[in-house]
């Protein structure tokens, strides 16, 4: 993420105070976005839309176990503190409708 910041940063040298913080999140939140992998992506859809863990297992095919893998995958790679703002995160940088 060294050139993702880099560009950040240059970019607030050069914009107007008001809208640097703004351009800083969608920078940085494009490159977040990026780095989740598929079925993390699918594991926050399911909680997005009200699912419980074994309703996205059976879904996904895969065991509750695994789906607890991928949301804390995805949360610690959101830079979450918890699954809630993990959702929230990422339906504010795209990721989900």
């Amino acid at each position: 993420m060294g050139a993702v910041a880099d560009e950040a940063i240059e970019r607030m040298r050069t914009d107007d105070e008001s809208d640097w913080v703004t351009r800083l999140i969608r920078t940085l939140g494009s490159h977040t976005i990026q780095t989740l992998s598929e079925q993390q992506r699918r594991v926050l859809v399911g909680y997005s839309v009200g699912m419980m863990s074994p309703e996205i297992a059976d879904k996904l095919g895969i065991t509750t176990a695994t789906v607890a893998v991928h949301r804390r995958g995805a949360i610690a790679r959101l830079g979450a503190r918890n699954l809630t703002v993990a959702v929230a995160l990422a339906i504010r940088q795209g990721l989900i409708d």
